[in-house]
């Protein structure tokens, strides 16, 4: 399995509400479109703790494949090109963080 974490900064001029509703409501959609991934799950900030200075985060997405050939090539898709352009109207920018999965609990 490949886990890939998204980490979202809204767009300047947005308030959390106006990115949660794009996130939700248009891009969801748009991403839902990946042939390959297999679960997607976002977590929109509510409110933050111990944030060291302007780097606070709006919103995390979880999104699981079950291999790197699964994800390059969706990566690589017309797809997720338009998730891209899409992600672009709401969010200033995003980090991509590919991790291990560790349950614990």
């Amino acid at each position: 399995m490949v886990n890939v974490i998204y980490v979202l900064y809204r767009k300047e001029g947005l308030t959390r509400e106006e990115f949660a509703h794009h996130w939700t409501e248009i891009h969801i959609p748009i991403a839902q479109k990946l042939k390959r991934m297999k679960s997607y799950s976002i977590h929109p900030v509510t409110s933050a703790m111990e944030i060291l200075g302007d780097k606070e985060a709006d919103g995390f997405s979880v999104c699981v494949w079950d291999s790197m050939d699964d994800f390059e090539a969706d990566a690589a898709s017309p797809e997720m090109a338009a998730a891209g352009e899409d992600a672009a109207k709401f969010a200033r920018h995003f980090e991509v963080y590919i991790v291990e999965d560790h349950a614990v609990i």
